[in-house]
């Protein structure tokens, strides 16, 4: 959470700039593991989950299509209907919450 308000950088993976993929493997590096670099590997390297299992820190993921192809953000679950993202160019990392553009695929890090 120490880089709320950090700019979006596309392909930016910090400390002063991120893209969602980047926040998200590098706060997960920060807990000691490691993931792939962007979105579609990250959603491979978990477990799939339904919106009723998640848990504070598991992985939320926007696809197109409803499979790993289509997949194009990623970010990370607080609980209560929120989440950490690195949303767009022009805005910075924030907290959201579950809306109309809610996330269509789950995953915990096994």
């Amino acid at each position: 959470m120490s880089h709320l308000g950090d700019p979006y950088v596309w392909g930016g993976n910090g400390p002063h700039g991120w893209d969602c993929s980047g926040l998200v493997m590098a706060a997960y590096r920060q807990a000691g593991v490691s993931l792939p670099r962007v979105a579609d590997a990250q959603y491979r390297a978990t477990r799939s989950l339904s919106r009723g299992e998640l848990r504070r820190g598991d992985l939320v993921f926007w696809s197109g299509n409803g499979s790993s192809s289509g997949i194009h953000h990623v970010a990370i679950y607080l609980g209560g209907g929120q989440y950490l993202e690195a949303p767009r160019p022009g805005k910075s990392v924030r907290i959201s919450s579950f809306s109309w553009y809610n996330p269509n695929m789950y995953g915990r890090v096994r």
